[in-house]
């Protein structure tokens, strides 16, 4: 199953509340009519302007193509590659026909064989297999080059480089993919030496040194506006197709697996559990719902014979982590956004999401003084379209085909992964030209202290990682 299919054949659970006693006749049209004027604002043409400038963001940066190389090891090959002849270099040639290197990107080279740690710019610490190598063991030799064993119990080298050989003008990177409430017993494993060798952050947080989302808003453009260079639909063309996808089975779907495995799951299952109460018509599937989702949400086949979630209008993108600092995943991006249903948002702080999302394109939770009232908001959008399609009008958010090349390489799309290694190059490029130079006294207080009090309840810190006031230091090299 892929592209957020709901297999035909699988006994998922249809959520019927229409034996329920009606709980959102307080509700009238007027009052939903109010209050959507209330949070739905048009965009100023100075705003519009801002938005096509943070969506496009390879437009107007400076090109990188002439630049030096920049070469990044993963430490930990991922699972199931060799070491040997992993080498990828970021270029065009992958998908448009231009030789050399990619303007945004430069040459950007991502490995994984060891062999080239010397001449590694910048060497990827993958947290979540450096954190199995602790768990573990309890402890991560930094100048030793014993083999350790994962907490799954499989052998790998788990080494950190040796720190004594190690050569200051290099980047060790700390590359992390999970919330900020998710594996919060790490900071009690690592040790001052070990959580004090970071220079640069990759993460979804935008105070990252690199970001490396979920999603990108061009990319969900690109995928339901373009056919290959050019746009395929105007916008009348195109919200009309999109109207006609839409159902009246079901007006939300919603995958979910993890019920209660952290507060964050109690929390959005109980939510969940509310909305169904109060009468929304819900697809769901996953464990929670009885049934196992297939994990496999692949863009290239979102559109098939069976049910997809663009047949719905609104995708209950919940996550496992309340209030965690950015964190927005891939159930707000590719089951939301690329899908084209409106997402309804639980977990994520609403500034955290405004400040990522275009304007007009979600609807959130904390908006609501009940979930009464939101399913009765999302049916009203449902017999509204007008309305509904309010929350659709950032995808009329284009560059015009005058932009030239400039354009063609705007709508480019090089995918997140290739995106964050790309601005990972880029930061270090820059820093290099800038002769800076920056380390982490604690990534740990980066990643699991400095958050929402609500997402950090019941994390164990060692005194060394609450102490600090100063988190990073920078200095000029000579």
């Amino acid at each position: 199953m892929t592209g957020g299919e709901i297999s035909e054949t699988t006994e998922a659970s249809e959520i019927d509340r229409n034996d329920q006693p009606n709980l959102n006749s307080d509700f009238t049209d007027d009052f939903h009519s109010q209050f959507h004027k209330s949070i739905v604002k048009p965009l100023s043409e100075n705003e519009r302007a801002e938005w096509l400038k943070k969506i496009w963001i390879s437009k107007d940066l400076p090109s990188h193509a002439q630049e030096d190389d920049i070469k990044l090891l993963f430490w930990y090959a991922k699972q199931g590659e060799r070491r040997a002849n992993s080498e990828v270099t970021i270029r065009h040639t992958k998908e448009r026909d231009v030789p050399g290197k990619d303007p945004f990107c430069g040459g950007c080279q991502v490995a994984v064989d060891r062999k080239l740690e010397n001449e590694a710019d910048g060497i990827i610490f993958n947290t979540g297999k450096m954190f199995s190598y602790l768990k573990g063991k309890g402890y991560c030799p930094v100048t030793t080059t014993n083999t350790l064993e994962r907490a799954n119990g499989k052998s790998d080298e788990a080494i950190f480089p040796n720190q004594d050989k190690r050569d200051k003008e290099q980047f060790y990177i700390f590359y992390q993919r999970e919330s900020g409430t998710k594996g919060h017993e790490h900071s009690s494993l690592m040790t001052e030496e070990i959580d004090g060798m970071f220079n640069l952050t990759v993460s979804y947080r935008t105070d990252s040194d690199a970001v490396r989302r979920f999603g990108m808003i061009e990319e969900s453009i690109q995928f339901a506006r373009f056919d290959g260079k050019n746009i395929e639909y105007s916008d009348e063309e195109y919200f009309r197709r999109l109207m006609d996808k839409k159902t009246k089975k079901h007006l939300a779907a919603w995958f979910v697996s993890n019920c209660d495995h952290t507060e964050g799951a109690v929390k959005r299952w109980e939510y969940g559990e509310s909305l169904m109460n109060a009468g929304l018509r819900l697809y769901g599937e996953g464990e929670c719902f009885g049934k196992v989702t297939e994990r496999s949400f692949s863009k290239e086949k979102k559109k098939t014979k069976k049910f997809t979630l663009d047949n719905v209008k609104f995708y209950l993108a919940f996550e496992n982590a309340y209030h965690c600092n950015d964190y927005i995943s891939e159930k707000f991006w590719r089951n939301g956004f690329h899908s084209e249903t409106v997402p309804v948002v639980f977990g994520p702080h609403p500034d955290d999401v405004m400040k990522v999302a275009p304007p007009n394109s979600f609807i959130h939770s904390e908006w609501f003084t009940s979930p009464a009232q939101l399913v009765s908001y999302l049916e009203w959008l449902d017999r509204n379209d007008d309305a509904y399609l309010d929350y659709h009008q950032w995808r009329t958010l284009l560059l015009p085909q005058s932009e030239g090349e400039n354009y063609v390489h705007s709508i480019f799309n090089l995918g997140v992964d290739e995106l964050g290694y790309c601005m990972l190059c880029r930061k270090i490029r820059e820093m290099r030209s800038a002769k800076l130079h920056q380390s982490y006294k604690s990534v740990m207080k980066f990643w699991h202290y400095d958050l929402y009090d609500e997402c950090k309840e019941n994390i164990e810190f060692q005194p060394f990682q609450t102490s600090i006031r100063q988190n990073k230091r920078s200095w000029k090299s000579l």
